[in-house]
């Protein structure tokens, strides 16, 4: 099923797309999702160390290694999804 979500794309990027997907009768959201699947196949063992990273911060409670990953405005969120981990609640 497929889902609209407002996404900001730089109008270079949009007019490009539009372009490419009219030459390949295709719509834009057609060519974002396959540009992220080849984005997460290119960049498989990247994004996977990745996540391992952040779950083991996660799991030690490291709130400032995810909040240093997620940004540092995160850092309230980083704590709470350590404590949740540490206390197993949802």
């Amino acid at each position: 099923m497929a889902q609209t979500v407002v996404t900001r794309v730089p109008a270079e990027v949009k007019n490009e797309a539009k372009v490419v997907g009219a030459m390949q009768d295709t719509t834009p959201g057609d060519m974002l999702a396959l540009a992220w699947r080849e984005y997460v196949e290119n960049h498989r063992e990247e994004l996977a160390w990745e996540f391992e990273a952040a779950t083991r911060m996660v799991r030690s409670g490291d709130a400032e290694g995810m909040a240093g990953m997620l940004g540092r405005d995160n850092e309230a969120l980083a704590a709470e999804m350590a404590e949740r981990t540490r206390t197993g609640s949802d």
